[in-house]
Order: C-alpha cells, then sequence, then structure tokens
C-alpha cells in the first residue's frame, strides 16, 4: 500500500525549509573522539571542521518468524564516514549495513536454504547543527562549589538540534529491498541534551526511503552516561519502526572503550518486543578519527569579547575564603605578576588598538597575540597551584584539629572546600566512623569475653560448694555411724570394770 503523495511531499518541503532558514551556530568540537558507535542514533554535533572520521563494526544476527516458520541468520558488517567540510556546524555522512544471510524456509518438505548478500541501508548526507543552546551562554567553572559544577540544570534540558538530508541508494537486485527504487531522499531531526555533566540523552526522528512504496518512519532515543575515569561509556537504546510492511521495537544496551583521544572500541547486545520475527542480536566495533582541526581566531571580535572584561576577578576574589594573612600574601604576588582589577584597568593584557599595533605587520601581531596568551596562562597556572597548596594545607589542618578533639567534621562549611576537600573530608568521616566502630566491637567482644569467664567461675565455685556440702554430709555420716559403737566398746569397759569387784 503506498503512502499518499501529500505527505511525502510535507516531508520533502519540511527538510527543505529547515535548511534554507538555518543560522550560523558553533558546533562543539570535542578533544576526544566523538563516535555515533555502538548505537544507531545521530549525535546534534558534527566531528569539527577538517576532521575525517571512521567507524567501523561486525555484527550477527538471527532472525525467526513464528508464523511463517522461517529462521535468517545474518553476519555482516556496518560502516560510516564522517567529514567535517568547511563549517564547524557542517558534517557529511557516508553509512550503511552489509549483510550476508542464510534463509532457512521449515515451512515446506523438505525445508529448503537459500543464501544471499546485499546492503540492508547504504546512505549518503549531510548534517548541519543548527542550533547550540551553548553557544553564547558556556558555564565558567565554580571554584567554591563542586555541587554547582556537577549538579542537574534545568537550562541544560535545552537540546542542540541538528537536521540531516541525504538519499538511501539501493544497488541492483537487492533480495532485502527488492520494490526499493535506485535513490529515495532521507530526512532527519537529531536533538541532544547534557542532563548532567555526563549523562547525555540523544533523539533521532527521521523519514526514510520517502519516495519508495513502503516510506519507513524511525525514532531512536539513547541515553549515555560516561564514567568518572571519562575513559569508559555505557549506553541504552530504544529504537522504533513503523511502516506498512513492518514496525517493531528494539532495544539495545552496550559499552565503550576509549583507548587514546582518537581510537574507541565497543561492544553491544540487543533484542525486540514480538516474535513475527522474533530478533537477537550483538556485535563489536571501533572508531577513529584523523584530527587535522584548527580553529579560526578573529583579531577584532576577541578584543571585543574581552574588553572591560577581567578573566582574574573570579580568582582574585576567592581568595576572600582564606586567612588575612594568607591573602594578602596571594593578591600582593598576583600584582607583581602584573594582576590589575577592573577598577584601576579596563583591559589587562593591553589588547586594544594602538598606534603601535597598527605599525605591526600581521604575523608580528599573531605571534604578540600568542605571547599573551601565554602569559595568561602562566598567570593562571600560578594561581591554580596556589589554590591547590592553599587547599591542601586547609585540608590538613581541619583534619587535624578534628582528630584532636575527636569530632566528626560536623562543624566544617562545605560550601567552602574543593572537590578534593570534600573527598578527604568524605574519607576522614568513613574513617573515623570506622575506627569508633572497631572501638564498639572490640568493647563488646571484651565484654563478652568476660561475662564467659565469669560464667566459667561461677560454675567453678557451684562444683567447688557442692563438692564440699559432699564431703561435709560423708562426714556427717560416718559420726553418726561410729557414735553407737564408740558407746558399746564405753559400755563393756564399764562392765570389765565392775565385774572383778564384784567377782570380789
Amino acid at each position: 500500500m503506498n503512502k499518499p503523495n501529500t505527505m511525502k511531499n510535507f516531508f520533502v518541503r519540511l527538510s527543505l525549509l529547515v535548511f534554507i532558514l538555518t543560522t550560523s551556530v558553533n558546533a562543539q568540537y570535542t578533544e576526544v573522539i566523538n563516535s555515533n558507535r555502538p548505537g544507531l542514533s545521530y549525535s546534534a554535533f558534527s566531528v569539527g571542521r577538517n576532521v575525517v572520521q571512521g567507524e567501523l563494526g561486525l555484527f550477527y544476527e538471527k532472525l525467526k518468524h513464528s508464523t511463517q516458520n522461517t529462521e535468517q541468520k545474518q553476519f555482516g558488517f556496518d560502516f560510516a564516514v564522517r567529514y567535517g567540510l568547511l563549517l564547524e556546524q557542517l558534517e557529511i555522512i557516508w553509512d550503511g549495513s552489509f549483510a550476508f544471510e542464510k534463509y532457512i524456509n521449515n515451512a515446506v518438505i523438505p525445508s529448503s536454504t537459500e543464501k544471499r548478500n546485499n546492503f540492508l541501508r547504504h546512505t549518503l548526507g549531510a548534517k548541519y547543527l543548527v542550533y547550540d543552546p551553548f553557544k553564547k551562554n558556556r558555564d565558567s567553572i565554580n571554584i567554591r562549589s563542586w555541587k554547582a559544577n556537577h549538579g542537574l540544570k534545568w537550562k541544560n534540558l535545552i537540546p542542540a538540534v541538528s537536521v540531516y538530508a541525504g538519499a538511501h541508494f539501493n544497488f541492483g537486485d537487492n533480495p532485502f529491498a527488492p520494490n526499493d527504487p535506485t535513490v529515495s531522499p532521507k530526512v532527519m531531526v537529531a536533538t541532544q541534551s547534557h542532563l548532567l555533566p555526563r549523562l547525555v540523552f540523544v533523539t533521532n526522528i527521521m523519514y526514510d526511503k520517502i519516495t519508495a512504496d513502503d516510506p519507513v518512519f524511525r525514532y531512536v532515543l539513547t541515553l549515555t552516561h560516561t564514567f568518572y575515569d571519562l575513559k569508559h561509556s555505557m549506553f541504552i537504546e530504544h529504537q522504533g519502526i513503523k511502516s506498512d510492511a513492518y514496525a517493531d521495537g528494539l532495544f539495545r544496551g552496550g559499552a565503550a572503550r576509549l583507548i587514546t583521544k582518537d581510537f574507541q572500541v565497543d561492544a553491544f547486545l540487543g533484542i525486540n518486543v514480538k516474535n513475527t520475527p522474533s530478533r537477537i542480536f550483538g556485535g563489536i566495533g571501533a572508531s577513529y578519527r584523523l584530527d587535522y582541526h584548527t580553529d579560526k581566531v578573529n583579531d577584532k571580535r576577541k578584543r571585543v569579547d574581552i574588553k572591560n572584561v577581567n578573566p582574574f576577578d573570579e580568582e582574585y576574589n576567592a581568595l576572600d575564603t582564606l586567612p588575612k594573612k594568607e591573602r594578602k600574601r596571594l593578591r600582593k604576588q598576583m600584582r607583581k605578576e602584573g594582576f590589575k582589577t577592573n577598577d584601576s584597568i579596563k583591559n589587562p593584557f593591553d589588547l586594544d588598538e594602538t598606534d603601535e599595533e597598527e605599525n605591526l605587520t600581521k604575523a608580528e601581531k599573531k605571534q604578540k597575540r600568542k605571547q599573551e596568551i601565554e602569559e595568561r596562562k602562566q598567570i593562571l597556572d600560578s594561581l591554580n597551584q596556589a589554590f591547590e597548596e592553599k587547599r591542601e594545607i586547609q585540608t590538613q589542618e581541619i583534619l587535624e584539629r578534628e582528630e584532636e578533639t575527636g569530632g566528626f567534621f560536623e562543624d566544617v562549611d562545605e560550601s567552602k572546600l574543593s572537590k578534593k576537600q570534600l573527598k578527604e573530608l568524605r574519607k576522614a568521616r568513613k574513617e573515623r566512623a570506622k575506627q569508633e566502630e572497631r572501638a564498639l566491637k572490640e568493647e563488646a567482644r571484651r565484654i563478652k569475653q568476660e561475662e564467659k569467664e565469669l560464667l566459667e567461675l561461677q560454675k567453678e565455685e557451684e562444683e567447688r560448694l557442692m563438692r564440699e556440702q559432699e564431703v561435709e554430709d560423708q562426714f556427717f555420716d560416718d559420726v553418726k555411724e561410729d557414735k553407737p559403737k564408740k558407746k558399746k566398746k564405753k559400755k563393756k569397759k564399764k562392765e570389765s570394770e565392775q565385774d572383778p569387784i564384784e567377782e570380789f
């Protein structure tokens, strides 16, 4: 059954309209590889200008149709080549999936087997980032609060949005898509939200094979979590498919490992929710990029951006949390290194246009800018080092004070501590709790041992008393038995003493 032409025309016009109305935005080039694997969703951000990235994987899938009594076993490979063309936000994508299949029909006797191979999908298109919520308002690092840097921010729920337009190519006599035209359009909208610093939610809504007899509507929802080491990540994904010939829901899960900043390996498993056919699949893969990315620097725009702005104000004012003597010493050191507050200078690096700068050549200006940037980095590094040293001293003082008082660090204001200090503080609390728990267990063990010894002594005392009682009873019994005998002896003796007299 063919879809109405009005629906096809609507999606074609929509894709063209979106591309015409797009405006210039900043893409998010990343220092490490940004791969779409191992899931099937497209990231909203591009790989970056002049970056070439390849993604390749092997997969195995088993399909079993309960009503048709057929089985399919597929082994194949997925591939994608991505290139950042001309602009930071523009990306060209060539991707596809090629399968070798063994088709078994058990509905006939004897069962028949057929081997076939071709592309399951083969597309070429372009993706463009049309909206970046962080284009102008990227959050600066809050050196006073770990929670402020890592907590949920409602504005992060606003997603970055990109659009994709391309075509699906069907070459030769394809047994997997016998009725599809050679070329059919494909359009998509991709969004990406950074819910937390290490939690990303991606959605794709696409309309594929628009001019074919059986166009396909798909959506993909992907949730990715990166672990603390920033090298391991895991994902869960749901994909929905809807067409006249086939509809299904698939679930995937997997993990990825960053080997270097330009190389990643991955693995995944997945199932579907129906048995016409039932599907079980899995695979492994890798991604690699050739990073030729360079940033365009507009000197005039740079001057405008930093004019009347002192990048050190946050660090300078943050010294208020330190003791008075230490604060004075650090601020004096900062002033010696060339630091001045906004009250005394509008541009701390003298980047305003002057007569001297106008006489410099382009190469000399570029060299001067590099030197100024290096000086600023050195000052920032020295400030960070000073803060770290002071934080370590404060942490040690807190731990020593609490160790002496035996407290549980309840009077410490955690909002003024750095992430490292909080970690050490929590570690000290756990250690103190463990020590007290061990002491309580030892005390309980000692009390139990004393009770046991007391019971043993009591038992021994009772046994001793019983033995003494037995001895005493035996003694009295013997005495009672001996007393009549003595009386008889005395009587006999008296009689013997009286007999001679009587005889006389």
